[in-house]
């Protein structure tokens, strides 16, 4: 599960041991939630549950949710002794257990976790979760007390949140170590009850590495890396206010209201964070905890350069190799591809790709299909001006497969591991090594 939420809350100094607080909005419009999105930086929306109606839930507390889904399956997570499962109603009477957090400045304890959305798995997606189909009712009474914020569109983000909706409750100084988790789209959570505070950043660049060993950022393991975790953000987060922050973003979670704190958390991939996920590919492409994604991140630029006409065809698996294929050409000749699929592009000759030129969204594209196009327009006009020229294009290509190439080399074996291996393989097979010459 995820747990997203934090604010510059009011008071903030306006930084805070080297961390800024977080941006904040309100009376947000669809354009500007939908820019904000696609940079990709976290920030809060102060009124997300005021001028969202049919949003039932507002007002609900640890010991609402406790009478209302007394035998929902909650785990408490983030705790030293490991995950331990109860019911809600048991959970909430049982005391706190400690988290050891290793740094002083985290959450002492562990928060209580209720992962509804798995009700909608099925029997065969993994049977060690917590959550099982019985629960569906609980889910469906979920679904209809959360609303769509305000600023979202209904029909591009309704199912989406539907689909993962996710509850975090937590005591004082409760709360998520920091973290990665292996969402491939955008994050909002939503906080009813309680304050929480919220620190966050984006993978350290000094911290990259080729991958091996893998990189991860599992919960807590940000602390213990070389270096400590020094996060970007901070703010807290009050009853009626929201946080989105994208993909690869670490994150961490203490409540400081004496009040128990509740929050809902979603996912939701429209718009898609087509810009954040461009000038982040470096860090995004390296970090293991994000592998599941790595084909969709990948679907902006494999989709382009994929044959006219094919890329919508093509199942996500397959584009994927191809980006593959394609991402393990010198990058001056992506580049001369790229430039010659513009032309190819461009029906009206104008040196400009518009939005109806550019290709249709492949399977499994993040967001709708309505969303892509604009998003990939985005993408590829450098320099904003309403015009994806081939210039623009070809860099944007080529910057994909310098990356694209550098991580295949990260995974090739070093020389003496190959030589290591070919010894123990000639044991084996009784053959000898090849002799130098």
């Amino acid at each position: 599960g995820s747990e997203a939420g934090g604010g510059g809350g009011g008071g903030s100094k306006a930084r805070e041991g080297g961390m800024a607080p977080l941006p904040r909005h309100a009376a947000l419009d669809g354009a500007t939630f939908a820019a904000l999105v696609r940079r990709g930086a976290p920030f809060v929306v102060s009124d997300a549950l005021e001028r969202s109606a049919g949003f039932a839930m507002r007002n609900w507390t640890c010991d609402e949710f406790a009478v209302r889904f007394p035998d929902a399956a909650v785990t408490l997570h983030y705790v030293a002794g490991g995950d331990k499962r109860s019911t809600m109603a048991e959970s909430a009477v049982l005391g706190d257990e400690p988290s050891g957090c290793p740094d002083p400045d985290g959450p002492a304890h562990g928060p209580r976790y209720w992962g509804i959305k798995e009700a909608a798995f099925g029997g065969g997606y993994d049977e060690g979760r917590a959550v099982s189909e019985a629960e569906t009712p609980y889910l469906e009474a979920v679904k209809e007390a959360a609303g769509v914020p305000y600023f979202m569109d209904p029909a591009a983000n309704g199912g989406e949140l539907g689909a993962s909706p996710e509850v975090w409750l937590s005591a004082k100084g409760a709360g998520a170590q920091a973290h990665v988790d292996g969402h491939c789209e955008s994050t909002i959570s939503i906080q009813l009850a309680g304050t929480k505070r919220w620190r966050l950043s984006a993978v350290p660049p000094s911290q990259l590495t080729p991958l091996r060993p893998r990189n991860q950022y599992e919960d807590g393991a940000a602390y213990r890396r070389r270096g400590g975790w020094r996060p970007t953000w901070v703010g807290d987060l009050a009853p009626g206010e929201a946080i989105l922050f994208p993909p690869g973003t670490v994150h961490e979670t203490t409540t400081t209201s004496h009040e128990c704190a509740a929050s809902i958390t979603f996912q939701f991939a429209t718009p898609p964070p087509l810009l954040h996920l461009d000038a982040r590919f470096p860090a995004l492409r390296r970090l293991w905890d994000v592998h599941e994604c790595w084909a969709q991140f990948d679907l902006p630029y494999a989709s382009l350069l994929a044959p006219p006409a094919s890329s919508a065809a093509l199942p996500v698996r397959e584009l994927f190799f191809l980006s593959l294929q394609l991402g393990g050409l010198l990058p001056v000749r992506a580049r001369r591809l790229a430039v010659q699929r513009h032309a190819e592009l461009d029906a009206d000759a104008d040196g400009c790709l518009s939005v109806a030129e550019l290709p249709p969204p492949p399977r499994r594209a993040l967001g709708t299909a309505e969303a892509w196009p604009g998003a990939l327009a985005s993408l590829f006009d450098v320099d904003a001006d309403g015009c994806v020229a081939a210039a623009e294009v070809g860099s944007v290509i080529e910057r994909w497969a310098l990356v694209q190439r550098a991580v295949a080399e990260e995974w090739l074996p070093p020389p003496r591991a190959i030589a290591r291996q070919f010894r123990a393989e000639a044991r084996v097979s009784g053959a000898g090594m090849p002799e130098r010459r």
